[in-house]
Parts: C-alpha cells; structure tokens; sequence
C-alpha cells in the first residue's frame, strides 16, 4: 500500500513577514515531517522573501510571468510529489495540528475536497474594517459540515482531482478558488469543512478591504457572468449595492463569534455597506 504524502504549496509575493511566520508554523506541526513537502512558489518578490526560504526546508520555484497567486498555485501542484495537496497563503499561520486535522478530515469524511478554518487574528483595537473583512470574507462556518467553497487559504484535497477537475483559471486574480469550487460540484465531487484544521489570517484594513471588493465583485464577473446569464449578474450586481440589514449584521456577528472592540454597530453597518456598494462597482466596472 502507498502511504500518503501531503505536498503544502504556498504561493508569495512580497510577504517576507508573514511568509516567515507561515513556515515557522508549518515546522511545528505535529504531522511528521517525513509525511510532507513544503513548496514556495516566488511571483518575483523584491522583498526579503528569498532571503527568508534560505532558513527554511522548502522547495522553491519561481513565477513571473503574471502577478497572480493562482498561477503560482498551478505551477507547485504540477511540481507536487504529493498524492494530497493542501494549500495555504503566505500570510496564514498554521495551528500545530493543521495538516493532521486536514489529512484526518480527508480520510475520515471519505471526500474529495476538504475547506478548513480560516480565522481572523485580530490586534488589540481592531478597526471597524477588519472586523467587517472577518464578517465577509472570514470565518466561514457551513451548515451540516458542508462548505459552500474550498478557498486557497486553507484546501486539502488529492492531486488526482486536478486531473478532472482541471487547475485553477489565470485570467482573474480573485475567486478563482470558488469557480474551481463550482466545477467541482458540478462533477460530483464532495467538499467538506473542517472546523478543527485552523489557519489565522490577518485582516485587512479600510483601503485594502475596499481594494479587494472591488477586485473581488470584478471577478465575479469575469467568472460567472457568462454561466449565470446577464439578467441574472446585472440583479446579483444590484443586490449587492443594496443597504444591508442590520439585523443580519448582528447574526453574523453573533454566529461567527467575531468581536467589535467596543464599535457601534451603525459604523459597522456603514462599512459594511461600503463594501457591498465597492463590490458592486466592481461587477459593473465602474
């Protein structure tokens, strides 16, 4: 029998910091170490990046012909040893037992494609966007272990699954991961969420935020807007533009268990609001 071994593949570009602290996690993790294989791929940092994989056991490659996670992506699943592939961000920190928790989760679930935790690593004194971004983007906890997408942050599924399923789209640098997701399911392939297999993610401040949805809702649109139908991407446009509920802010809050430092909930309510109209201005390319 063929034991398993888990190919970790991090895409970077300029996160010399966080990259540091992402492979210092991953060489504390309680999964043997003669069990998986840590492969960097580089989208032409100018930064300390190279400096810091030196310190490291890692396989580098390097990507610049884009700049774009999800080519990187592509090019260490291609050059993975691995018959498992999880994935993870240069700026997520690993818990101790994130690739055993993955692994186990694969295994146990019998599936295809394992989502895990992302959570959000607050400082003290969070701004009212980064509580936002942790409301919209983070923390993300499925009904009946199912997880509506497996996001690049934090994926564990088999190498062969990219044989049918196909590797991830290079033309949009936002929600290829969900559009992968959809072609998935599409397939009959089972994805699961993993509560136990925990990576922290720092969250972004206003201007990155609203950077973000607008680059995010443009992506939708790239993506989706074909499959789904203009009558249908101009409403999902139009929706996401619309005031949000208070209500439904203070669920999610509640649900995903997400602090406010003290905020009221109408600045809350605010930048939330910011975010949707961004992100509709996004779909629309305006």
């Amino acid at each position: 029998m063929v034991q398993d071994f888990i190919s970790v593949i991090i895409p970077n570009y300029n996160n010399a910091n966080h990259l540091q602290k992402c492979l210092a996690g991953l060489m504390q993790q309680t999964q043997a170490k003669s069990t998986f294989e840590i492969i960097v791929v580089d989208n032409g940092s100018t930064d300390q990046s190279l400096a810091i994989l030196q310190q490291f056991p890692v396989t580098l490659l390097q990507y610049t012909a884009q700049k774009n996670p999800y080519p990187c992506r592509n090019l260490g699943i291609q050059n993975a040893r691995g018959n498992i592939i999880a994935l993870i961000d240069a700026k997520c920190i690993p818990h101790p037992d994130w690739l055993a928790q993955g692994y186990r989760a694969l295994q146990k679930e019998q599936t295809d494609i394992i989502g895990g935790n992302i959570i959000c690593q607050f400082e003290q004194n969070a701004s009212v966007a980064e509580i936002v971004y942790a409301l919209i983007y983070l923390s993300v906890a499925p009904q009946k272990n199912q997880s509506a997408a497996a996001l690049t942050g934090n994926l564990f599924t088999w190498k062969s699954n990219f044989d049918t399923i196909g590797f991830y789209l290079e033309n949009s640098r936002s929600g290829a991961d969900v559009e992968w997701t959809e072609r998935a399911k599409a397939q009959g392939k089972n994805v699961h969420y993993a509560a136990q297999a925990i990576v922290t993610y720092p969250p972004k401040k206003r201007q990155a935020l609203l950077e973000a949805a607008y680059r995010d809702g443009k992506a939708e649109a790239q993506l989706f807007a074909r499959k789904r139908g203009w009558g249908t991407f101009l409403w999902q446009a139009l929706y996401h533009a619309r005031p949000p509920y208070l209500s439904t802010i203070q669920k999610k809050i509640h649900a995903k268990n997400i602090p406010i430092f003290g905020h009221s909930m109408l600045s809350i309510w605010w930048m939330y609001w910011q975010v949707r109209i961004q992100w509709s201005r996004g779909m629309l390319g305006i």
